[in-house]
């Protein structure tokens, strides 16, 4: 269990956001390399061979971050666990983090982060936009770790039917991980042939089904409410509210703020601008889920270290795909 003071350190910020719009989280591209090549990634125009930031430029930048009130970090890439260095040194800085990942690296045990692990259904469809051997290389590192949300965004790659997504949610309940995110996949503007792999109306609506079906029961592993999947479903989002955008600072591997994950994402097409959705006028369901989202969002924070760490990336062999 974290401290008091640790505790403190995520709730109050909380509650500064919820009341008045503050923001205390920060999504940060620690990297723009790469292991994968993944059909629908946002980032893969501009994946990059190399990465020259230093370990001491990432300290001045945490600092920085820090002092803005950032005490949650989302690190990202590219693929992060690429510069596992950076990732150890952001535990000096910030009490809460979590991290986006493609699951080909296996994060030590004594990172008792938040881990959210990409996958694209069973191993057929999975492999199929990331590459031969990525679905039973990612389920063999994370298969029963209780730091797991297994992250899925659907597509005409990835999806079938409605049996087969079904199929994936109750294989993702056997990994016993802590739970799973499902989302549809947005286009980015300068790719036209993403619209081609959206899902169309009737395909959302099944997609819709099953999810509602399984946020209803009692072993639910789900992070959603059927508020959120309706709306996202249907678009009907409250106009001019993103809760990308107005929860988190979205931050470049250049030090640069970004509009959101990517600058050419199509917001006309984005169904994650309510996501997690819950009228505050139904307080009880609300705070169930707020409760539901901490406890998702956050791992028990470790004590904070104050030696630098290791520059040493992972022991593990760095595994590359070409484009599928």
């Amino acid at each position: 269990m974290g401290s008091n003071k640790s505790i403190r350190s995520i709730i109050i910020p909380f509650i500064k956001k919820e009341l008045y719009g503050k923001k205390f989280s920060a999504v940060i591209d620690i990297t723009d390399m790469c292991n994968l090549r993944c059909r629908h990634c946002y980032h893969r125009n501009s994946i990059a061979s190399d990465d020259s930031v230093s370990l001491a430029e990432w300290e001045r930048r945490f600092a920085t971050y820090r002092d803005m009130g950032i005490v949650y970090a989302v690190l990202a890439g590219g693929e992060p666990t690429l510069r596992y260095d950076v990732m150890q040194l952001a535990e000096d800085y910030f009490p809460f983090i979590s991290v986006f990942t493609n699951g080909q690296i296996k994060l030590p045990e004594e990172f008792n982060r938040r881990i959210y692990l990409s996958l694209d259904g069973m191993r057929d469809l999975n492999d199929a936009v990331r590459g031969e051997g990525t679905f039973d290389r990612a389920v063999d590192n994370y298969h029963g770790n209780k730091r797991v949300i297994v992250n899925c965004i659907l597509s005409k790659m990835n999806y079938s039917t409605p049996e087969a997504l079904e199929e994936f949610i109750e294989f993702v309940r056997s990994m016993d991980v802590l739970g799973l995110d499902i989302t549809f996949f947005l286009p980015q503007v300068n790719n036209p042939q993403d619209t081609a792999i959206l899902l169309d109306d009737d395909e959302r609506r099944a997609v819709g089904e099953v999810l509602k079906r399984e946020v209803r029961r009692a072993d639910s592993i789900l992070f959603d409410t059927e508020d959120a999947i309706e709306r996202s479903v249907n678009n009907t989002f409250i106009p001019g509210r993103c809760s990308c955008r107005e929860g988190n600072y979205f931050i470049s591997m250049h030090n640069t703020f970004k509009y959101c994950t990517s600058e050419t994402n199509d917001c006309s097409r984005c169904r994650v601008r309510g996501h997690y959705y819950v009228p505050i006028w139904n307080f009880c369901e609300w705070w169930r889920f707020k409760k539901m989202m901490l406890s998702w969002t956050v791992a028990h924070p470790a004590r904070r270290r104050m030696a630098l760490h290791s520059t040493q990336p992972l022991p593990e062999t760095h595994y590359t795909y070409e484009s599928v």
